[in-house]
């Protein structure tokens, strides 16, 4: 367990990457759109509040090439650097839940922050209980970090040739599915169903998804050489 601290101690002192520039790419989206708020007579909603959630799709990516090699060479086992990565990446995926669920509140409680603009609160999104909020953010943050990681797992283990041919088996089954999708008159039935469902429920959907993610991981670094 202290080999996996250290490594959570590792990871957490580059706060850049975990706490600066996801605060500074979220702090600027809100500023603006709440400048260009002022200049409105209707009200505003916007999407910014997503830039968090692929910010860690991009840190799950970026954390294993910038940090594997060298934990490796100071001695630490694959299981602990993955056990400690996986750990600080669900505490700051709790950490940026319930920040932004205090932040939807402050937006309430300013009243859309006095000139009708909706960054945090937005509908759906924000709907229920602070546990349901909460929690669904969590699920969609770690779906998108593990899948992150998953990509650099690959990448570390099997090289750039891996990546290449992930995107086009991708492309392949999305055109396919999409395909479909138009042919059998799907859409309907699939935008009826998320309309129909909360996004607690929609989240729920992704955590079979990401136990394959994170352990699919944990078997690529477990055979990946430094």
């Amino acid at each position: 367990m202290n080999r996996t601290t250290r490594i959570m101690q590792m990871h957490l002192r580059d706060k850049w990457s975990w706490f600066l520039i996801p605060s500074m790419i979220v702090g600027i989206s809100f500023s603006i759109n709440l400048l260009i708020s002022l200049f409105m007579t209707e009200p505003l909603y916007t999407g910014g509040i997503a830039s968090v959630f692929v910010y860690i799709f991009v840190i799950g990516i970026l954390v294993v090439p910038q940090t594997f090699p060298l934990a490796i060479g100071l001695g630490t086992t694959r299981g602990d650097y993955y056990r400690g990565t996986a750990l600080t990446g669900l505490a700051f995926g709790a950490m940026t839940a319930i920040v932004l669920l205090a932040l939807g509140w402050l937006e309430r409680l300013t009243d859309a922050w006095g000139t009708d603009f909706h960054f945090f609160a937005l509908p759906y999104v924000a709907e229920g209980n602070a546990l349901a909020v909460v929690a669904q953010y969590f699920l969609i943050y770690m779906f998108l970090f593990f899948w992150g990681m998953f990509i650099a797992s690959t990448f570390r283990r099997f090289g750039v040739k891996s990546l290449l041919y992930s995107l086009l088996i991708a492309i392949v089954v999305g055109t396919v599915a999409g395909f479909l999708a138009l042919r059998f008159a799907w859409w309907e039935a699939i935008f009826e169903w998320f309309a129909t469902h909360s996004l607690l429920v929609v989240s729920l959907w992704t955590l079979p998804l990401t136990l394959v993610l994170a352990i699919a991981a944990y078997g690529m670094l477990r055979k990946s050489v430094v």
